[in-house]
């Protein structure tokens, strides 16, 4: 009487002691990564439809690029592990008075090119001591490539490889 009521579920597989765990093999030890040799572009530049045209411009087989939001700090960035083409235009986030220009010049490798963005021909002639090309409006996304693939052979000794010219990069958009 005193014996415990029969459970009307069905036994399943899978119930009952189970065995124990396996230990998990250790990793095996974790090697450095070898040094990036990419070729690596940075681009900060305020306005989005700037930003994409350079973006278009540096978008090229074997080129590591990376656009920053207007909250992130280029110089910052510029310091951990330098770009060797910058991109920076002059009202990139809280940029006064060509700010992170001057500051760019400071923390920049010897290996490192600026290439300018502006609003107008003035600002561009007052920056053109700071920067190794600058561009104002109206500038198209092929005259940049041809810029950043001519600073990429400045720097590596090699021309870039470079794809064959679609019609996105020729309407200027």
């Amino acid at each position: 009487m005193n014996r415990p009521m029969a459970s009307h579920r069905p036994r399943r597989a899978g119930f009952g002691p189970r065995p124990k765990p396996q230990p998990r093999p250790k990793p095996k030890a974790a090697e450095k990564p070898a040094e990036d040799d990419r070729f690596r572009v940075l681009i900060a530049v305020h306005r989005p439809r700037y930003r994409s045209r350079a973006e278009r411009a540096v978008n090229l087989p074997g080129w590591e690029v990376r656009s920053l939001l207007n909250r992130e700090d280029p110089i910052g960035i510029l310091n951990q592990k330098p770009p060797h083409i910058l991109i920076l235009s002059a009202d990139f986030g809280r940029n006064k008075t060509l700010g992170f220009m001057k500051a760019a010049q400071r923390y920049r490798s010897s290996q490192t090119k600026i290439i300018g963005v502006f609003e107008d021909d003035e600002g561009a002639k007052a920056a053109a001591e700071l920067c190794d090309a600058v561009f104002f409006p109206p500038w198209k996304s092929v005259e940049m490539r041809a810029k950043a693939a001519e600073l990429f052979e400045q720097i590596t000794g090699k021309a870039p490889m470079l794809p064959s010219s679609n019609a996105s990069d020729e309407d200027g958009g």
